[in-house]
């Protein structure tokens, strides 16, 4: 008999009898069944000898019988393995077990926990973070862990094993363990590397996952970076899909079938043709998710992530059939800042049917390239909120790659070097910090039941032509006859300059200035209704702010 909590992992072993050459190859389930004949199956997973394990969570309270199924059924020690789990209340203090995993909310624009509690999303990119580059060992992990914790943030976004911006089996891809599989021979390109997963590599990755879970952090997994589709071949990117799932579903994470779908490899003679690469890979990935999604037995949240090309191209592209992600991704420009695509890419993303929740999965790195600053974070977060997303990723150039000081990441396989920014100088980043602060300022407001308003806003008279000025006007969002919150700039570039506010009902707010670096209040007294517009007094000085109106 084995004793859990709800929503948390209950981890079951099992011995096969003989020591198989490949256990990798070994199909093992366990069929749960609870008191109401309720039925699950949960894959298992190889971690490394002769173990075999289970992963089980439950957000009820009960009794679970389970029986194993086995490829090799006259194996004892896996085949017909019978027993029970019985599931008792959580009862300390962390939130993704009180709350539950994350679900989609019934008004499909936003994201909850399993009891309907609002999550408001604000990841940080930690793209090679399961490697060796940010050691547990030595702490490296629980140092960014802990500040991303303090600033807020509430979600990690991190590959597990095969990673962005590197060719197969690049020794920037591996851990303490190894690489995620064991390499067949010199080779690299070979398809045979991937027939032998490696169980050591991800038990250091189990110890980081625990970790963000326990700072109350939901790690949002990526199997693999898009490409490795060409090198691996469908059946074998399912077959790894199936170990992740294995192994991690379980846990209150959220599943992305890939980075970049449609992307093709860096070093590709196709290079960023993507008329000759779009079906190959739409087709491949239709077919992963579609598998992924009808073994992972615990209902997680799957989207999927695209890469930067047209504003109309979103994770809704990168799959033939859009019922297979739960909220939709997509990703604007890095080292170019141009806001106007940023806001289209939002509109556009407003529109698309069936709803569902949305964000900008990868924006503009902090610092890549040296440029998009602390000013260029807010805004795209603003942006973001506005235009109705379910949250923000947010990004700094020297943590997505892990610069270490004196080592850099270096140039990716085309030769690009996105900038040498230690993690650790990274870190302290002045936007990362801003962005915690505005999460922490929304969370105090019914910020769930905010809808875009753009009608509310009335713009500087001498900045009406919407063709070079289309998506630079400022944003509101806000509950009617409530509360009304706007973003906008005085300095011109990018946003253009909020001249008042329009369509005041027929009750009193009261209105001030809000420091969006800060939070710092600034009282400007009461707004009266009024037939035509109410004009905004002058802000304490030149630079981006937040009106907040709030009904008395």
């Amino acid at each position: 008999m084995y004793i859990g909590k709800t929503n948390c992992v209950v981890e079951i072993s099992f011995q096969s009898e003989k020591l198989y050459d490949n256990p990798y190859d070994i199909d093992l389930d366990v069929i749960f069944i609870d008191s109401e004949n309720k039925c699950i199956k949960v894959p298992c997973f190889w971690d490394g000898d002769r173990i075999f394990k289970c992963r089980f969570s439950s957000p009820k309270c009960g009794v679970w019988s389970y029986k194993t199924v086995c490829s090799e059924s006259n194996d004892m020690g896996l085949n017909n393995i019978k027993g029970e789990v019985t599931i008792i209340d959580y009862n300390l203090n962390n939130s993704l077990y009180i709350h539950g995993p994350l679900k989609v909310s019934s008004d499909k624009r936003h994201l909850c926990h399993y009891d309907n509690t609002p999550f408001f999303w604000l990841a940080d990119t930690w793209w090679t973070g399961f490697t060796e580059k940010l050691s547990f060992d030595k702490g490296d992990f629980q140092t960014l862990a802990i500040d991303r914790k303090n600033k807020g943030y509430n979600a990690v976004q991190i590959v597990t094993g095969l990673y962005p911006d590197m060719k197969p089996f690049d020794p920037c891809s591996a851990n303490e363990g190894g690489f995620a599989y064991i390499p067949f021979d010199s080779d690299i390109y070979n398809k045979e590397n991937y027939e032998i997963i490696n169980p050591q590599y991800f038990k250091y990755i189990d110890r980081k996952i625990n970790y963000l879970i326990d700072m109350e952090m939901v790690p949002v997994l990526f199997a693999m970076w898009g490409y490795f589709i060409d090198f691996m071949g469908v059946e074998k990117c399912k077959k790894f899909w199936k170990y992740i799932i294995a192994r991690y579903s379980a846990y209150p994470v959220v599943f992305s079938y890939c980075g970049e779908a449609t992307l093709m490899y860096y070093a590709s003679d196709i290079w960023l043709k993507w008329e000759l690469n779009d079906k190959h890979t739409i087709d491949s990935w239709t077919e992963i998710a579609k598998y992924a999604r009808n073994i992972e037995p615990f209902g997680r949240l799957w989207t999927i992530h695209p890469p930067t090309r047209d504003y109309k191209w979103t994770g809704k592209d990168q799959l033939w059939d859009y019922s297979l992600i739960d909220f939709n991704m997509t990703q604007s420009y890095h080292g170019a800042f141009d806001y106007r695509h940023t806001v289209k890419t939002l509109r556009y993303l407003r529109t698309i049917e069936p709803k569902k929740p949305y964000l900008i999965g990868e924006a503009y790195f902090e610092g890549i390239l040296e440029q998009t600053r602390e000013e260029v974070q807010r805004q795209v977060f603003w942006a973001s909120v506005m235009c109705g997303a379910l949250g923000y990723t947010y990004g700094a150039n020297g943590i997505w790659q892990l610069n270490e000081e004196g080592n850099p990441f270096r140039n990716n396989p085309i030769g690009i070097h996105w900038g040498d920014t230690p993690w650790r100088e990274a870190m302290n980043f002045k936007g990362a910090g801003q962005l915690g602060l505005a999460k922490k300022f929304l969370e105090t407001l019914p910020w769930n039941e905010f809808e875009p308003h753009e009608e509310w806003v009335v713009c500087d008279e001498n900045n009406k032509d919407k063709d070079e000025f289309a998506g630079n006007e400022p944003w509101a969002c806000g509950i009617e006859g409530e509360i009304r919150l706007f973003y906008f700039s005085l300095t011109h570039a990018p946003l253009i300059p909020l001249k008042g506010v329009k369509n005041i009902e027929d009750n009193r707010y009261r209105a001030y200035f809000v420091n969006p670096s800060t939070f710092e209040k600034y009282d400007i007294g009461k707004v009266e209704p009024c037939l035509d517009y109410w004009e905004i007094p002058k802000p304490p000085c030149n630079r981006d702010w937040l009106l907040l109106m709030v009904k008395e």
